[in-house]
């Protein structure tokens, strides 16, 4: 039921800006635990006198049926907005937005709605020293970063034999990763290999965070 009443609500708030604020379309991505489910509302009355308006985008990420989120942000406003500041050292949390906001490009109003920093332009990955509890997506707090070479390759095995991981830009395929660094899949742990903003890779172990 809260499912179906927040749908509802954010259909009616759409209707209502169209035929009272001449909003001309609103367009949402929803993504059902983290899969991206998508869906797409455009409302036209006034094309003509209306092109001056923003689009409206609804990222609605639906973790269970009374745990629901929705960042909302306008496509010219990103498009307006500078280009995130990227960060110089990986700090204290790592954060990665929910798939609805990756894939509806909200790259650089999250960052600028929750004062986070990017690891990259194409990694689509976050750090800060804050911990953020209402951030919509995963939340890290990290172990340790350590650059790709070979040395580091050999005690990933020892140290971390048991991990999560994923690529996000990176040369290296997850299945490829994996063979190389020799370590099993799962557990509590999490390894993301990716670039950053100097063109160094690195690998980022670290564990779902908690309010500390």
């Amino acid at each position: 039921m809260p499912l179906l009443l927040r749908v509802e609500r954010i259909r009616r708030l759409s209707c209502t800006v169209v035929f009272f604020c001449s909003v001309i379309s609103v367009q949402g991505e929803k993504s059902v635990k983290n899969e991206c489910k998508e869906l797409l509302l455009v409302i036209d009355t006034e094309s003509e006198k209306s092109s001056d308006r923003d689009t409206i985008i609804h990222c609605i990420q639906i973790n269970s049926f009374d745990n629901i989120s929705d960042f909302t942000f306008g496509i010219k406003q990103e498009k307006g907005l500078p280009y995130s500041t990227f960060c110089k050292s990986i700090k204290k949390y790592l954060y990665e937005p929910n798939t609805s906001i990756l894939k509806a490009g909200a790259y650089k109003s999250i960052a600028i709605e929750y004062d986070i920093e990017k690891l990259q332009t194409n990694s689509h990955l976050y750090t800060s020293d804050n911990y953020i509890s209402n951030f919509p997506g995963r939340k890290f707090e990290i172990i340790e970063t350590v650059t790709f070479n070979s040395k580091n390759i050999k005690d990933i095995k020892t140290k971390y034999p048991q991990t999560n991981l994923s690529t996000r830009n990176f040369p290296l395929t997850t299945a490829v990763l994996q063979k190389k660094l020799k370590t099993k899949d799962g557990g509590d742990l999490y390894l993301f290999a990716t670039t950053l903003s100097n063109d160094n890779k690195v690998l980022i172990i670290c564990k779902r965070a908690t309010n500390a």
